[in-house]
């Protein structure tokens, strides 16, 4: 089904759109603890008690527990009796695996009516019956993939008629159970908005809005790319709606059989432009649910443009062609040796390429000595015609031949990148002719 939601302009134009096919993803639900052993509820279980048997649910956040079934009160027990744990796959949601920490206790050792059971859709992956017998107690783990079922059942008791009697009595128990569930649904977004769609050059924080729906495990985060990069990875929920592993590769693992919302009202993807350059940049935004399955929302590569910065200097159409020129007034080049104490004076120009002046612009002037940056003055501005006029400072000394380097720095635009750049080179000669080095 495809179905065209809209066309938004951006610096240029994008369309956004869901796909045709989205292809079907899986998720893991960790019932009772995860893999790594970190205690979690068990809450897509749900137990059924026939009478003299229990179904315990000791599974939290706070402590190790177990979903513990069986046998329960006093002999004897007849046929039929028992408990059962069962998980119901989620609307528009099949069991594709399911792997449990199990063990039981009272377990016979050859033929028997008391029985334990772990079906997935009414067949048997692990257990005994009373036609085969049992090998006594086990515990480890039991993995089965390749599934395509609804449910998943938990069952310890007395088998056969109510004719046949147990006299003693058998308890199962899953400390971790860990059910992938395949999910075939895409999240469909819908009344998109947000600043980042309109017509003119971005700056400052920007956004993406929309509305969405999901089927099966939810929605679950927003991904934007910028320039092809992954700009951010939000989760779009609290509580269960989260990676509940981060520390390995696969972000799809939570402790819930749904673990997000199946839908949401005003998603935001948010861009800081004044973490991006000047200029034009690719964007797209997806919306994934809690199997990864995922929708375009922006199309990847649809352009904008950033424009934070304000032209510096006067006019601003010639700013982005500005050039430095500087000079010391008595050698009129880039290098000049003088007396601590006497009073040098730097001349220069801020000039585009055709030779017309640039005024009211900021230059930025940073003294180094030996690599060191000394002193930083912001104060340099340009005048008429684009002239700069710098008097230097008195006191000033320089590294062990008692030189200094003193930069000029211009940004066409404000913030932004250094564009021209000017050096000038003062030695400073102590009053015996030596040179002038700091505290001498």
């Amino acid at each position: 089904m495809r179905r065209l939601l809209v066309a938004c302009l951006l610096t240029v134009s994008a369309a956004w759109a869901l796909p045709a096919v989205s292809s079907a993803g899986t998720y893991i639900d960790y019932e009772c603890a995860t893999a790594a052993g970190v205690p979690v509820k068990a809450e897509g279980f749900t137990a059924t008690e026939s009478p003299k048997s229990s179904a315990l649910n000791t599974c939290s956040t706070a402590a190790q527990g177990g979903l513990n079934l069986g046998l329960a009160s006093d002999p004897t027990w007849t046929g039929g009796l028992g408990a059962l744990e069962r998980f119901q796959a989620p609307p528009d949601t099949r069991i594709a695996a399911v792997s449990l920490k199990r063990s039981t206790s009272g377990a016979p050792t050859g033929s028997s009516f008391l029985t334990y059971q772990i079906n997935v859709d009414g067949a048997l992956i692990d257990g005994c019956l009373p036609s085969a017998g049992c090998n006594g107690d086990v515990a480890g783990t039991v993995s089965r993939d390749g599934l395509n079922a609804g449910t998943l059942d938990l069952t310890a008791g007395c088998g056969g008629t109510i004719a046949n009697t147990c006299t003693t009595p058998i308890r199962l128990e899953a400390r971790s159970v860990a059910v992938t569930l395949r999910d075939d649904t895409p999240p469909i977004p819908s009344n998109l908005r947000g600043s980042l769609f309109a017509a003119e050059a971005k700056s400052g924080t920007v956004d993406v809005v929309f509305d969405v729906t999901d089927r099966g495990g939810g929605v679950y985060r927003t991904v934007t790319t910028i320039d092809g990069k992954l700009y951010e990875a939000k989760p779009v929920a609290l509580g269960a709606c989260a990676d509940i592993d981060p520390s390995n590769s696969n972000p799809y693992e939570f402790a819930g059989a749904v673990p997000c919302p199946l839908s949401q009202v005003g998603l935001t993807s948010t861009i800081d432009t004044t973490k991006l350059t000047e200029g034009v940049h690719t964007i797209g935004v997806s919306v994934e649910d809690a199997a990864g399955n995922s929708t375009p929302v922006v199309a990847p590569g649809s352009r904008f443009t950033v424009r934070n910065g304000v032209p510096n200097g006067s006019p601003a159409g010639r700013t982005v062609n500005g050039r430095l020129k500087m000079w010391f007034r008595d050698t009129r080049t880039s290098r000049q040796t003088s007396v601590f104490g006497t009073r040098v004076v730097v001349r220069g120009y801020l000039r585009d390429r055709r030779g017309r002046g640039i005024r009211g612009a900021e230059v930025e002037v940073f003294h180094y000595v030996a690599g060191r940056r000394r002193l930083l003055k912001t104060g340099l501005r340009s005048r008429r015609y684009g002239r700069l006029t710098l008097i230097l400072p008195m006191n000033l000394f320089g590294d062990s031949r008692g030189t200094r380097r003193i930069a000029f720095y211009y940004r066409a635009i404000r913030p932004g990148s250094v564009t021209s750049r000017a050096n000038l080179y003062l030695t400073i000669r102590n009053r015996r002719g030596g040179p002038q080095t700091e505290g001498n």
